[in-house]
Parts: structure tokens; C-alpha cells; sequence
């Protein structure tokens, strides 16, 4: 992580920043916050979950995990609700589930029972009339495959120990880069949205741990955790957690930690948490599968096709290599016929470059900011809003609207980047300048 620079952003969750880059991985003012405006809210899976039980995510450019950590919250909530309500219904009504199992003959009584039940507005999708006695309330379950590609493997290994919303008034410091420190004067916040449940770290740490094997708690990972510059960063209790996990792999940690501390840590936070991580693994069939790859090469190989794609790459200007109009073929090639594609950018060059490879795109709006913030592309029209203007779709036939292009898919940055520049320059298309200069009609549609 030596290029790596870690600081909280204003929502209280960690962001980074990466000095060979110049560029941040997520936005100053709040990475938790980010990942669900621009990421879960537009892909609606409340909505796509009432038709499937089966998912398939691509995690482009996975970093320290937040479009995947959102995403699981939102389902290991509504699992975990939804057992808490079925106890509660089970509880609340004994009598009528003794009446239920005594008076199979009263058919009167018995479907009176069933609709009263069945007709509860929180359960009534979970409920089925028949095979009442062996299966009275009948939870979803879920298949979730996810696969999370990135190229920093210590990022990877990092991400289920990276803080998410400590204490915003103790974490209120500067970050010492310019850059990002004129953003952070003002006042933090807490995420308005939610708290990450302690489940979804360890569920991601159990994957990581199955994926990395003997590999996972090298000393990198060990030299990272126990780096001080590094510590106000870093959950403590799943510190400990791996730590009691890993309790003969003692280089984590000094002789004087005991393992009877470790055991108070696990008794004390997390036991609750590691029997709920426990209780999803075994009633969903739940994959988290890690590949430390160049996203183009892993593509390039697989014929899997997936219900939700998070691009999350470093901006366009700075990392063309998964925005170029060939990846974006790749990831066409990719994406099953009612799925999409998710990401943060509104380059014309990225809008042009799905447009020529048939997609359908939706600009997504950001009603906190007031502001387009990102865009929806689909296979098929009646999946997204295609919403671009006419001073939009005309700014794509301009200069700005140039695609990035790697044929092979092995070009390096500063290759497509050069690339790209020649054809700017040898081309005699408008301008953007001259284009928004001369544009005749409503400008503010942008």
C-alpha cells in the first residue's frame, strides 16, 4: 500500500487515495455514501429480487469492496429480518399454529387461519398455502455469485478491516493532500443511509480466507495491520476477530495479547455477528469468488454472464485500459439480456463508446446533489430510461466524443491515452468548445 493514501471521508467511512494515480478511489464526500447513491440505488434489486432468487454481480475494479459490501447489507438485512419477523410470527401466533396442526379435518378453521396469516402484508410473499404441515413459512433464500476482480491484491486482502462510520468527531482530520483537504472543512456527517451490519465483513473475510487459503495472513497483510499509520483506519474488533480465527498465526499480533483477550473480543462483539455470518452461509448459497487479474484478461476468457456489472474503474482520464469502446464490447458480450451495467462516469467518450456497441443508457440522477451522477446501460430498451438529450447525444458526434481504442484488449494506459490524443488531433470533427458555444436550444438539459 505504499502508493496508497487512506483518510476519511465526510461520511465517516475510509477512502483512498493513490499518489501514482493522482486519483481518488472514492469520492471525499463519502464512500459509503457513494457506492449506494451511484451503485445499489439505481440497480434496484428489491426489484429484482421479487422476480429472482439467483443473482450473478460483476465488481469491477473491487478496491476495498464497497459496491459489494452495500450490496450484501442490503441482503443480509433482508434475510435477517425476514427471520426475525417469521420468529416473531411464530411466537406471536402459538395458539393458531397449534389450532392449525390440530383441526386438519375443520377445513373452515384451518383456511381461516392460513388467509389471516397469508393476507400479513410483511410476510405474504413468504407464505404458502400448501404443505402446511412441513412447510408453514417458507423463507426466500438466496443464490448470490459474485465475482471481484481487481489487480491490488493487498487492497483485496485489506477490505473487510477498513473502518466504515467510526466516530465522526474523532476521525475529523485532514488527510494532508491538498487536493482532498479543501473538501474536509466542513462538517462531517454520518451516512444517512445506514450502518454496515458486522455480518458483511465477516462473511467477506470468510471468502477471502477460503480464496487466499494458506496466502491470506502473509506478511504483507501482517506488516499492513500492524503498521501505525495505519491503525486509526483499521476495525479493531475485526482485527481481533482474524486474530481469534488465526490464533496459532500469533505474527499478527504481539506476545502480550493473550488469546483469553481474543476470546473476550469474540464473546463480547462478535459472537451475535459470527452465528448470523454462520446462519446465511448455511441457508443461501452464497460465492464470493477474488481474481487478483487485469479485468480485460479475465473477460476475455469467461463466458459467464452476469445480472449486474459495477464498473468502478479510476476515471477515464487516468485509467482508458476499462473504458475503451473494445472492453466495453467485452463487457456487452458479458451481460445477460435483462441485465446492467452500472457506473459513475458522463465522459461523452464512455457515453459513445456503449452507444456504438448497442447499448441502451440512462443518465442516473442524484437528487442529494442535484446532478447527473453516473449512467445505466442495458442490453434492452425497456431495462433502462434512455434519457441522453439532443445536446448530449450532439456533443458525442464532437471531439469529446473520440473513443478511447485498445483492439487487442493490451494496450497500457499512457499506449491508449497517446492513442487517443493523435486521433484528436488529426481529426476534423467540432470541438466541444465551439460545439456548447454555437448549440442552439436548452442548455441546461446536460
Amino acid at each position: 500500500m505504499d502508493n496508497v493514501v487512506p483518510f476519511f471521508t465526510k461520511d465517516g467511512s475510509v477512502g483512498l487515495y493513490n499518489k501514482k494515480e493522482d486519483d481518488i478511489y472514492h469520492s471525499v464526500y463519502g464512500a459509503l455514501t457513494e457506492a449506494y447513491d451511484k451503485f445499489i440505488i439505481p440497480a434496484n434489486f428489491d426489484a429484482f429480487f421479487d422476480e429472482n432468487n439467483e443473482i450473478k454481480i460483476l465488481d469491477l475494479c473491487y478496491g476495498i469492496g464497497y459496491n459489494t459490501k452495500v450490496f450484501l447489507n442490503n441482503l443480509l438485512k433482508k434475510y435477517l429480518n425476514e427471520e426475525k419477523h417469521i420468529n416473531s410470527i411464530d411466537s406471536d401466533n402459538v395458539i393458531a399454529n397449534k389450532n392449525i396442526y390440530s383441526i386438519d379435518n375443520d377445513n373452515i378453521l384451518l383456511d381461516k387461519c392460513i388467509n389471516s396469516l397469508y393476507n400479513n402484508k410483511i410476510f405474504k410473499k413468504y407464505f404458502r398455502k400448501s404443505n402446511i404441515k412441513n412447510n408453514l413459512i417458507k423463507k426466500q433464500k438466496f443464490k448470490v455469485y459474485i465475482d471481484a476482480v481487481d489487480t491490488n491484491k493487498n487492497l483485496v486482502k485489506m477490505s473487510p478491516f477498513f473502518k466504515v462510520a467510526g466516530d465522526i468527531k474523532i476521525n475529523k482530520r485532514l488527510s494532508g493532500i491538498d487536493k482532498i483537504d479543501k473538501y474536509l472543512k466542513d462538517d462531517f456527517y454520518p451516512s444517512e443511509h445506514f450502518d454496515l451490519l458486522s455480518e458483511v465483513n465477516m462473511l467477506i473475510l470468510s471468502f477471502l480466507i477460503n480464496n487466499f487459503a494458506s496466502e491470506y495472513v502473509d506478511d504483507e497483510l501482517s506488516e499492513i495491520l500492524n503498521d501505525k499509520k495505519y491503525s486509526k483506519f483499521i476495525d479493531s474488533k475485526m482485527k481481533a476477530f482474524l486474530g481469534f480465527y488465526f490464533r496459532k498465526h500469533s505474527n499478527l499480533y504481539s506476545n502480550k495479547i493473550k488469546c483469553s483477550f481474543l476470546h473476550n473480543i469474540y464473546y463480547s462483539y462478535i459472537s451475535n455477528s459470527y452465528k448470523n455470518t454462520l446462519k446465511v452461509l448455511e441457508n443461501n448459497e452464497i460465492s464470493i469468488n477474488y481474481i487478483i487479474e487485469d479485468a480485460r484478461q479475465f473477460l476475455s476468457k469467461s463466458n459467464l454472464e452476469y445480472d449486474f456489472i459495477f464498473l468502478d474503474a479510476f476515471s477515464p482520464s487516468k485509467c482508458p485500459s476499462l473504458w475503451t469502446y473494445d472492453f466495453i464490447k467485452l463487457l456487452y458480450k458479458n451481460l445477460s439480456e435483462n441485465g446492467k451495467i452500472l457506473t459513475y462516469t458522463n465522459s461523452s467518450a464512455v457515453r459513445n463508446a456503449f452507444l456504438k456497441n448497442n447499448f441502451f443508457i440512462e443518465k442516473i440522477y442524484n437528487k442529494s446533489e442535484e446532478r447527473y451522477t453516473g449512467l445505466i446501460a442495458a442490453k434492452q430498451s425497456k431495462i433502462v430510461n434512455p434519457n441522453l438529450s439532443k445536446y448530449e447525444l450532439g456533443l458525442l458526434d464532437t471531439k469529446s466524443g473520440i473513443m478511447y481504442r485498445d483492439e487487442n484488449l493490451l494496450l497500457n494506459n499512457k499506449e491508449i491515452l497517446e492513442n487517443r490524443k493523435k486521433e484528436l488531433l488529426n481529426s476534423n470533427l467540432m470541438s466541444s468548445t465551439k460545439y456548447i458555444k454555437n448549440f442552439k436550444g436548452d442548455k441546461n438539459e446536460i
